[in-house]
């Protein structure tokens, strides 16, 4: 470990137990073992205690991410306790090479937040200029992260980089929907306004049902009219997302206006279920209806590498933001859209060709 953040070291320290076990494959060992749930939380208790700085950090995280309260604590206490142990320089400690790769990009995560809310809710001139040195230091950085995930895509085999899907992998797609519509239209009537929806925006199935009814109805109602509107989807494992009304308008109208009542989309996909498990049951029973869709689209090939299938919905993903990108030009929709940083946005390369002068512009 670095000298250059002692605090992050000392706590890891606190928080690691020892134990002499005998293995019956390697003999007598000392195993180690980190209460990380301990770690996040004395890092919490100390980066807040007397620090009011991480308080409206918190709250901004939570009301312009969508973030649930622990995560936007955690994420708000790493920063401050990057920026504060360094003296100033807190991207100087991501440099490290002995800087744990695990956390590395959890740490260059919380501090484009905080240089992020330096930059948009502060009216100090210091504190902008030092929030967007911060962002342009944090974007010179070298991903440290992809290259594991690089190495791992070249020992399974898939050496290609995930690219979105083709017009003509698109159109096969929106032309299954379309065939397989009138075969589940009586079992499923959701069926062809969920899939359009994942095909148009490249949202997963369990943020998908965890749509609610309420906020669909009043953006739907505002579409009607003709205003600008966005469907909020609180997203479990990234940020929150809006997505525009106008998008999905003529499939969200059969599930608002339907005859069946419905708290969120998963009492309208699996309403027999269990309340405990409807959202997981509901989850499941759209995977399996995208998987027949993908089939009958032809995106499942037998000469294709069998990993490639657990990436057709990030290619859908991909295509929805390159069709949006290509129609609005405008990064604060895709942001909204997709719930990336708008760092690792301009970074996709498939997104970045023939753009490069309006991301030099912006």
């Amino acid at each position: 470990m670095s000298e250059d953040y002692p605090v992050l070291r000392s706590l890891k320290e606190e928080c690691t137990t020892y134990e002499d076990i005998v293995d019956e494959k390697h003999g007598p060992r000392t195993l180690r073992k980190v209460n990380w749930h301990q770690y996040h939380r004395e890092i919490r208790r100390r980066a807040h205690k007397g620090k009011p700085i991480t308080v409206p950090l918190t709250k901004w995280l939570i009301h312009k991410f969508g973030y649930a309260d622990i995560t936007a604590q955690t994420m708000a206490a790493v920063a401050w306790t990057l920026y504060a142990d360094s003296r100033g320089d807190p991207v100087g400690v991501l440099r490290n090479p002995d800087f744990p790769w695990t956390n590395y990009l959890k740490a260059r995560g919380a501090l484009n937040k905080l240089a992020t809310w330096m930059i948009t809710e502060h009216t100090d001139g210091e504190v902008h200029d030092l929030g967007r040195k911060i962002l342009s230091e944090l974007t010179a950085l070298p991903a440290r992260g992809p290259e594991i995930a690089r190495a791992r895509r070249v020992k399974i085999g898939l050496t290609t980089k995930i690219q979105p899907l083709t017009v003509e992998e698109e159109g096969a797609l929106f032309d299954a929907i379309e065939r397989i519509r009138a075969r589940y239209s009586t079992r499923w009537p959701w069926y062809w306004s969920c899939l359009r929806i994942v095909a148009k925006t490249g949202m997963r199935p369990d943020d998908l049902v965890h749509i609610e009814f309420e906020r669909t109805e009043r953006a739907c109602i505002a579409g009607l009219r003709g205003e600008p509107a966005g469907v909020p989807i609180w997203r479990r494992r990234s940020q929150a997302a809006l997505i525009p009304i106008a998008l999905i308008l003529d499939e969200i109208k059969p599930l608002v206006f339907g005859p069946q009542p419905w708290g969120t989309l998963a009492d309208l996909i699996s309403p027999r279920a269990k309340e405990i498990n409807r959202h997981h049951t509901a989850t499941k029973q759209l995977r399996i209806c995208l998987r027949k869709t993908y089939k009958e689209a032809g995106l499942y090939p037998e000469d294709q590498n069998k990993t490639a299938k657990y990436h057709i919905g990030k290619r859908v993903q991909f295509r929805a933001l390159q069709r949006m990108w290509e129609t609005s030009r405008d990064w604060l929709l895709l942001q909204q859209m997709s719930g990336m940083d708008l760092m690792r946005l301009k970074n996709l390369s498939w997104l970045r060709d023939g753009t490069e002068e309006e991301i030099s512009s912006d």
